[in-house]
């Protein structure tokens, strides 16, 4: 790894120690968090170090023949990034499973993972991911991108972001996803295929049959095409989590159907465990929650949850969103330091181009 260095002389110096004391077996040698090192250089305040000498100078070598700012597929990646960043990461995920593989040989598909990572043409498919860090005035932004990974065609985008927005405008937290549908009839499908398949498949008619619902259609249709999980209110200082009411939102298939299971669910599980959630259904979306006053608006309204979430993809996979500001306020212990601090919104998504992420911390 490198580490940059103020005076050369004294690195040098310091460093020589080091190693010295690494190649002894000296038991104080890595106490500051540089353990294994037993090879250095210096090159323009920079410090280059290694577990070999070997190794930093072949690094070292490298280095002078061709640096990463000659790497065309670096250059382009990073190029999709905001300008103004304080740090940029950088990785070929692709071309180090890659190598790792090559370099494991027979071993590899025990050590990475089953089937696939052991194969190198797929490897090279693993894609590029690459990160930006943002500073601005009102907020602080990690962004992302992946790029050239195969799993990026398979990947279906939704409206997580809409039905993130759709809940209450008094929302303290919340999450979205979409397919959450797809999602469960996929690892159902998955799980179908092993041993156990036959047996859950007999449990779930078992179960199914004492409720009056089809399993597992019934609940594939209730979680429908997208599901927004929300916070609307917490409890006061000292009170019991019973302060805390929620809502969820899906977008079934068949609404009417979908409204008739939460019925069915919430008769079976509400009397018994002090649940008292209500179904409604509002618009082409089903509306569950505890909560019989919700605050007016939308979340989409929100001017913190605008801030947190500005420039979210419309065809987002996953969003949430946590109201910092009440968050804190409702913590009497809460350092005086953290005060500033007003929200924190993170989404995947998709772009035209490649799949996005990003996570924004918003101050006052």
């Amino acid at each position: 790894y490198t580490l940059q260095v103020k005076d050369a002389a004294k690195a040098s110096a310091s460093l020589t120690k080091l190693v010295a004391a690494a190649s002894t077996g000296n038991p104080d040698s890595g106490s500051d968090g540089t353990d294994g090192v037993r090879g250095f250089s210096l090159q323009g305040g920079y410090a280059i170090l290694g577990a070999s000498q070997a190794i930093v100078d072949e690094a070292v070598a490298a280095a002078k023949k061709a640096d990463i700012d000659s790497n065309s597929t670096y250059n382009s990646d990073v190029a999709q990034l905001k300008s103004d960043r304080v740090v940029t990461a950088w990785w070929d995920a692709g071309a180090t499973l890659k190598a790792v593989s090559s370099e494991l040989g027979d071993q590899a598909g025990g050590i990475l993972t089953p089937g696939s990572l052991s194969d190198l043409a797929s490897l090279s498919k693993a894609g590029r991911i690459v990160t930006g860090l943002r500073v601005e005035p009102s907020y602080v932004e990690l962004e992302g991108r992946i790029l050239g990974s195969s799993a990026s065609a398979q990947l279906k985008s939704g409206d997580a972001g809409a039905a993130l927005g759709d809940l209450s405008g008094g929302t303290v937290a919340g999450i979205s996803l979409s397919n959450p549908e797809q999602l469960v009839k996929a690892e159902l499908e998955s799980l179908s295929k092993g041993p156990l398949g036959p047996k859950v498949q007999q449990e779930m008619d078992q179960l199914g049959a004492q409720l009056g619902i089809a399993l597992p259609g019934d609940i594939e249709n209730l979680l429908g095409s997208e599901l927004a999980v929300g916070v609307d209110a917490l409890p006061d200082a000292g009170q019991a989590l019973g302060g805390i009411f929620v809502t969820a939102i899906t977008h079934p298939d068949d609404l009417q159907k979908a409204l008739q299971t939460a019925k069915v669910l919430i008769a079976g599980a509400g009397a018994d465990a002090g649940v008292h959630l209500t179904a409604t259904a509002n618009g082409s979306s089903l509306v569950l929650t505890d909560d019989a006053r919700p605050a007016s608006g939308k979340l989409s309204d929100d001017p913190g949850f605008r801030a947190a979430l500005e420039g979210m993809p419309s065809k987002a996979v996953a969003a949430g969103y946590v109201d910092l500001s009440t968050v804190l306020a409702a913590r009497p212990d809460t350092p005086p330091g953290l005060s500033p601090l007003q929200s924190l919104g993170f989404y995947f998504a998709t772009d035209s181009t490649s799949p996005v992420f990003a996570v924004r911390l918003t101050v006052k």
